[in-house]
């Protein structure tokens, strides 16, 4: 049986903007609510909520980036995550075969 992953969202940031992240495929409308408790703008009109596979991998400065991973690779997990910045929405419309 695949691991469960409870709800539980991360705020990540980047020099682009910010991302929510939790561990584990979600349903969007449970995803989009639990995120709406923890930043005070609307989730929803950030971009597409993804389910990807992703990793963590320490950084220079001490702390870890999540990256992509292929499912079942080492250290692989399943997580649901929208970011406020474009290219991450432009790629998954391309991925998804709509226009950029």
């Amino acid at each position: 049986m695949a691991k469960q992953y409870p709800l539980d969202v991360m705020i990540l940031r980047d020099d682009e903007g910010r991302s929510l992240l939790s561990k584990g495929h979600h349903p969007v409308s449970a995803f989009l609510a639990a995120c709406e408790k923890v930043v005070t703008d609307d989730p929803a009109a950030w971009g597409l909520v993804r389910h990807q596979w992703m990793r963590c991998i320490p950084n220079p400065e001490g702390g870890v980036e999540f990256v992509e991973a292929r499912e079942g690779s080492r250290g692989a997990f399943p997580v649901t995550w929208v970011c406020d910045y474009d290219w991450a929405d432009d790629a998954a419309r391309a991925a998804q075969g709509g226009e950029t």
